[in-house]
Order: structure tokens, then C-alpha cells, then sequence
């Protein structure tokens, strides 16, 4: 599925939230899933990764977050 440029403009931001927070020592699990939810729902992250990201914000692994968010989006945004 293609995501048009303004879906990878949507994932972007919501992107940039998520690394503000995390930085910010903001994190908080539900708002980051709710984001995550947002994103695959967008088509900007497969439905696996989606998966091992969740499990990963579950376990408060935030720090594992934002590359492997940054290259799912890229990766869509070029398709």
C-alpha cells in the first residue's frame, strides 16, 4: 500500500512527538501505543513491527523507539 505524501507528513509528526517526549523523559505507555495505533493505522508501519514495537513500549523500552520508527516511515514514504 502506498501512503501518500501527506500520510508521511502525519506519521512524520506524530514521529517528532514521540522523540520530544522520550527526550524529555515524558514517555508514557499509552499515549506512545495510541501513537504507534495511529501510524499503522496511517500505513506507515507494518502490522509486524507494529507488533514488536508495542511489546517493546510494554516492557518501557523507549530508547529502542526511534530509529526503528524513523526507517518503518521512511520506508512506507518511499514506496
Amino acid at each position: 500500500m502506498a501512503v501518500s505524501f501527506g500520510d508521511c507528513i502525519r506519521c512524520l509528526e506524530i514521529y517528532r512527538r514521540i522523540l520530544i517526549k522520550i527526550a524529555r523523559n515524558e514517555a508514557e505507555k499509552e499515549d506512545i501505543l495510541e501513537s504507534l495505533e495511529t501510524m499503522k493505522n496511517i500505513g506507515c508501519l507494518s502490522e509486524f513491527m507494529h507488533k514488536k514495537l508495542k511489546e517493546d513500549v510494554e516492557k518501557e523500552f523507549y530508547l529502542t523507539l526511534p530509529g526503528t520508527i524513523e526507517a518503518e516511515i521512511l520506508n512506507a514514504c518511499r514506496k
